[in-house]
């Protein structure tokens, strides 16, 4: 039996447009220790609280993972709106803006870039 080794996404938050498009379904099926194994990968590695996107839009995950859809928050001492796609609108609070971070290679090339919300 051959073991899994690692897990693809198809997709994110920002290609969504695509997915919207694609009609096509794909179906893996895990045995247990997979399955335990994926989870756990997830659970140490996935997105948890804000993601903001390179298409600029940001993105609340609650601490198991969900993304917020189509309904309103209150996150901090904000409210927050979140449509379809999990776009999030400020209703009520202050943003506080964001710090940008950029990696630079030793030729000033971007390598990495993360951006981290003042809290």
């Amino acid at each position: 039996m051959a073991k899994v080794i690692g897990i693809h996404q198809r997709g994110t938050v920002d290609n969504r447009t695509l997915l919207k498009k694609t009609a096509s379904v794909e179906v893996s099926v895990l045995s247990p220790e997979q399955l335990a194994w994926a989870k756990g990968i997830i659970d140490k590695y996935g997105v948890k609280g804000w993601y903001q996107g390179d298409n600029g839009s940001r993105y609340y995950f609650h601490s198991r993972g969900e993304m917020l859809r189509n309904k309103t928050a209150v996150i901090g001492e904000n409210k927050y709106s979140f449509d379809e796609s999990g776009v999030a609108t400020l209703l009520e609070g202050v943003d506080y803006g964001r710090v940008v971070v950029e990696h630079l290679d030793q030729n000033d090339n971007p390598v990495k870039r993360k951006t981290i919300p003042f809290v």
